[in-house]
């Protein structure tokens, strides 16, 4: 398994190393697929700044998904299930 799909949040990430792998833990964790390894402070380095892309990328699809449903909405077209009680248009659309 990846590191970054762990989570794709930074803070999440430093709540489970803090709790986990981290000093007071007495642990430490080497991603073997990753070459990663959380002992150094090269690896510790390596490794936030994937989970910040991961975390960026996270946020960007959701921006990206946010804007693409309100343009559909502004031209007045369904964005989503269909809501119960409703029927959808015979043109498929609304």
């Amino acid at each position: 398994m990846k590191l970054d799909r762990l989570t794709r949040s930074v803070s999440d990430w430093q709540t489970l190393i803090d709790g986990f792998f981290g000093g007071k833990a007495g642990k430490s964790l080497c991603s073997v697929s990753d070459s990663i390894d959380t002992r150094t402070a090269a690896g510790r380095l390596v490794l936030n700044v994937l989970l910040s892309v991961a975390q960026w990328e996270r946020e960007a699809i959701g921006e990206r998904t946010r804007d693409a449903l309100q343009h559909k909405r502004r031209q007045g077209k369904r964005a989503g299930q269909v809501p119960f009680g409703f029927d959808l248009a015979d043109d498929g659309d609304r």
